[in-house]
């Protein structure tokens, strides 16, 4: 406990700086978006360069596995899974469920991850505490896990991204249409609609004679 209590302050000791050099990166980043003309090529471009991304990570562990780059692939798709969860009104069957696939991906990446963070920080305190011999015990258990949560997430990457970036962006490109088509056609439907109504016979009123 004492180990990772001075781990914690030595790694937050300066959080204020960061946070301020953090954020006024992304407010930065933020002036430069165009919300006021944002359109559908937009965002289809951003989903689809977020996709590319997300196949080009998963594609470097076919030559390394490390951990790191589990977590670039762990990034990609969880940038994936909020760009699912803004299209997903354009076709919610579609968009829920790539979004139900890349969320179990996720799942698995991410606990892959804590292992990976975990590890670190047990052979951070081995050294420090030599003394402590059957930590190796404890790391190999770890150590069993982490690659058995990522031999059961390789598949499923290689399922989801198997798709050409190419064909991932012509679904998108897809709904969107139908989606814009769907719009345009609304007033219309609505003028038609009043016009029937303005061709019904009136029905003539009479008012009734009082007797007296």
């Amino acid at each position: 406990m004492t180990f990772e209590l001075e781990s914690f302050f030595a790694a937050f000791s300066d959080w204020q700086k960061e946070a301020q050099t953090k954020l006024t990166g992304v407010r930065t980043r933020m002036t430069r978006w165009h919300l006021v003309h944002l359109d559908c090529k937009q965002i289809r471009c951003a989903v689809q360069d977020t996709y590319k991304r997300g196949r080009k990570a998963f594609g470097v562990l076919g030559v390394d596995r490390s951990a790191e780059n589990f977590h670039e692939l762990r990034k990609q798709v969880k940038e994936l899974t909020f760009h699912l969860r803004i299209l997903r009104p354009l076709h919610a069957p579609t968009f829920t469920r790539l979004g139900k696939r890349l969320g179990g991906l996720g799942d698995l990446l991410g606990q892959a991850n804590d292992l990976a963070f975990l590890r670190e920080r047990l052979v951070a305190f081995h050294k420090i505490n030599a003394r402590h011999s059957n930590w190796m015990g404890l790391h190999k258990a770890i150590a069993g896990r982490q690659a058995a949560l990522q031999r059961q997430a390789a598949p499923l990457a290689e399922k989801f991204y198997a798709e050409p970036t190419s064909e991932f962006t012509r679904h998108i490109v897809h709904h969107f249409e139908a989606w814009e088509n769907s719009r345009a056609e609304a007033p219309a439907r609505v003028r038609n609609i009043g016009s029937e109504r303005n061709d019904f016979p009136q029905k003539r009123t009479t008012r009734r004679r009082s007797k007296g």
